[in-house]
């Protein structure tokens, strides 16, 4: 009897083992997947959906001297679908009218002024205007719904406008200028950026290695 009683305490311990183990292979397994998940993207590549007066993501962090490509994707759901441009910089525009001060046509200081900009693919797009960007790459006219443009005055800065289910990917390197900007859509008036349509994003110093 003893030695039954053994045997089975025996078999109890060595399932209790076993279970552990399996417990504890499961746990581990579920710490990896969620360290996986929380790993930060790839902070050099971006998609950035413009949709019904909102920007997914509404935040970004660009280091200065990284290179960026950043792809614009018009996901407007609205009937009809609207198209969205994008603009970034600091201090919107703002011009008084019967409903007071609205913000217009970009900001006041634009972040791409003197930025070198490669178009790097595009489709359906309405508008783009370089503002004082140095623009290579693909040529505007090629990403443009119906071909070149005619005269236009220039926008106050960096301005691609995208049709609906339009799309353009850009790359530059980005400049010493640390601090938040904001981007935003100021499409009918300005009324797409006061409904909410519009981002941060933070410019910052790598900082040195120890």
């Amino acid at each position: 009897m003893k030695n039954e009683f053994k045997g089975e305490m025996k078999s109890v311990s060595g399932w209790s083992v076993l279970s552990g183990a399996v417990v504890l292979a499961v746990l581990t397994g579920s710490m990896l997947v969620w360290a996986d998940n929380a790993r930060p993207a790839d902070r050099t590549h971006f998609t950035i959906h413009m949709l019904d007066y909102a920007f997914e993501p509404a935040h970004m962090v660009w280091h200065v001297g990284e290179t960026v490509t950043v792809t614009l994707v018009n996901d407007s759901e609205a009937h009809p679908r609207k198209g969205h441009e994008w603009m970034v910089g600091r201090g919107p525009n703002l011009k008084d009218t019967v409903f007071g001060p609205r913000h217009v046509d970009g900001f006041h200081v634009p972040f791409f002024k003197d930025v070198d900009v490669k178009v790097v693919s595009g489709h359906d797009l309405v508008m783009f205007m370089g503002g004082a960007a140095h623009l290579s790459g693909v040529p505007v006219k090629d990403v443009l719904r119906k071909g070149p443009m005619g005269p236009m005055e220039e926008m106050s800065g960096f301005m691609p406008l995208l049709d609906a289910a339009g799309q353009l990917t850009i790359s530059f390197k980005v400049p010493d200028k640390p601090g938040q900007w904001t981007y935003g859509c100021f499409q009918q008036s300005g009324q797409h950026f006061v409904n909410g349509m519009r981002g941060t994003i933070d410019v910052v110093h790598d900082k040195p290695k120890a």
